[in-house]
């Protein structure tokens, strides 16, 4: 890592590229997956729905998901297309927990913001789905905001590596689990966003001599916003605790105003929520209507097992439907790659640790931020896990910390002579797994092995025939024309992917 004072230069037509590349990936992954999918998407958006239409949240344990979200998923086959039991009938009522609308304790924050675009998407077509797809897209385009951000301070932080900030956003763009999460209706989107503008005005805060009021008062905005999008966002208290407490000389001053203000922002909601549910997060209500979820066993065995499919699922999950799936050879080859990956991150950082002493302080103050925010982050998901609050370890937890976990691999990778090499090849291994996530993996799981799943019918011997069945489902829960956008956007895809290989090896060397 270099220091924050030397002369930063770097072609800007890279984040254009990448850019381009995040934006047509993310938008296959939002027109190609089934609609009303994972992540809650049926509820996340009948809490834009309410608001929009009625002007209220909804209420968990009284309200259901609209009838005209309950009939789409019905018409489209949500339960066959998942492999799950048929409905019981067309009335959410009738649906236990997903016939809920169980996302109302969630705060406010993005479902406001997507209200204006709901309003408009609703100008445009009455259609359900096209309302859906509308948003979908943007949270696609919201987060091109991320992939600037960490461009921006990667430049910052490696001025004289001028393939870094390329090779960076590359490795988000093809991050497997981060697009399943942002392809999707739900406010994980936000704050990632919120967790990367949080993180630059913390390195910046973090490197200057003194923060000022100015800044205080901008971390606190920050953070109560990204409070008021998800409460999965307090771990970055700790990431502030750090940077203030660098500047401790100067007094706490600046602190009580980012907590005060942050609190002034977020304290209203809560107590909405305390009063409805007894509780300020309001979690409980949905733990109420959910039931237990199995925590893991509470054993040394039992904990190495979770650090290690929590150290896998962050960037990858094989799901089959609700699950975490692969058949033993796809599981070898994933423990197999991260096992390499990881060994070299810990090679790298024992490294950075063994000269430690002789590193500049800028570099040290940055290390701390973020091996501080990291593990408090990577602490809290692995509480909740234990404590039966999340069924699955998934890697759209850690989107918050996006930019402070991936600086901190790239600084250690960076300790070897070939680290952006290796930081290259993990990007275009990435990429490739991504591609094998959704057209091996989720596409064919979807839309063809479904029809099978439950039925006294087996698949054609003929690959002709195979391959109609599979796009007549696939296109049958699709708004008319979309097919040929996908094709399109598969087409340009496929250009900019070899696009940005051929300048990476046309400018390695330049770059080196």
């Amino acid at each position: 890592m270099m220091n924050i004072t030397t002369k930063m230069v770097g072609p800007n037509r890279w984040l254009l590229l990448t850019l381009g590349l995040a934006l047509t990936r993310g938008m296959i992954y939002a027109s190609s997956l089934p609609p009303w999918g994972l992540n809650d998407e049926q509820q996340h958006f009948h809490y834009i729905q309410s608001v929009c239409e009625t002007g209220s949240i909804p209420t968990v344990g009284k309200d259901y998901i609209s009838a005209e979200i309950a009939i789409s998923s019905y018409q489209t086959k949500r339960h066959e297309v998942f492999h799950w039991p048929p409905y019981p009938s067309i009335y959410p009522q009738d649906w236990g927990l997903e016939g809920h609308s169980y996302e109302g304790y969630q705060p406010p924050l993005y479902y406001l913001a997507l209200a204006p675009l709901y309003i408009g998407a609703s100008l445009i077509s009455s259609d359900i789905l096209v309302k859906l797809q509308i948003l979908k897209w943007s949270n696609v385009v919201l987060s091109l905001t991320t992939l600037c951000l960490l461009y921006y301070v990667a430049m910052l932080l490696f001025p004289q590596r001028r393939f870094v900030p390329f090779l960076l956003c590359s490795l988000l763009v093809w991050w497997p689990e981060r697009i399943m999460a942002t392809s999707r209706v739900n406010n994980d989107v936000l704050t990632e966003v919120l967790g990367a503008a949080l993180y630059v005005l913390l390195v910046k805060s973090a490197l200057r001599e003194s923060i000022s009021k100015r800044d205080s008062l901008l971390i606190g905005m920050v953070f109560g916003l990204g409070l008021l999008t998800k409460w999965t966002f307090l771990p970055w208290i700790f990431g502030i605790l750090y940077v203030f407490w660098l500047h401790r000389k100067a007094g706490f001053s600046g602190l009580l105003l980012a907590i005060g203000i942050s609190l002034v922002m977020v304290m209203p909601y809560a107590l909405r929520n305390f009063l409805i549910y007894g509780d300020p997060t309001g979690f409980s209500s949905f733990q109420q209507l959910a039931g237990p979820v199995s925590a893991p066993e509470r054993t040394l065995v039992g904990f190495v097992r979770a650090v290690v499919e929590f150290l896998m699922y962050l960037w990858v999950v094989w799901w089959k439907g609700a699950t975490a799936g692969g058949n033993p050879l796809t599981r070898s080859a994933f423990y197999a790659y991260f096992i390499l990956f990881y060994s070299l991150i810990g090679f790298g950082l024992s490294r950075f640790l063994k000269r430690y002493k002789q590193i500049e302080r800028s570099t040290k103050v940055l290390f701390g931020l973020n091996f501080v925010t990291v593990g408090a982050f990577f602490l809290s998901i692995m509480s909740s896990y234990y404590a039966g609050r999340i069924p699955i370890l998934q890697g759209r937890f850690m989107l918050p910390a996006a930019l402070p976990l991936f600086v901190l691999l790239t600084s250690s990778l960076l300790q070897f002579r070939q680290g952006g090499k290796i930081l290259a090849l993990f990007s275009l291994s990435l990429g490739a797994i991504d591609i094998a996530q959704l057209f091996v993996n989720l596409l064919p799981y979807f839309y063809y092995w479904s029809a099978f799943v439950g039925k006294a019918v087996t698949p054609p011997g003929d690959i002709f025939d195979g391959w109609c069945l599979f796009i007549v489902r696939f296109l049958a829960d699709k708004p008319g024309g979309l097919q040929w956008l996908i094709i399109g956007l598969i087409i340009v895809y496929i250009s900019l992917s070899v696009r940005w290989v051929c300048e990476l090896k046309k400018g390695w060397h330049a770059w080196n």
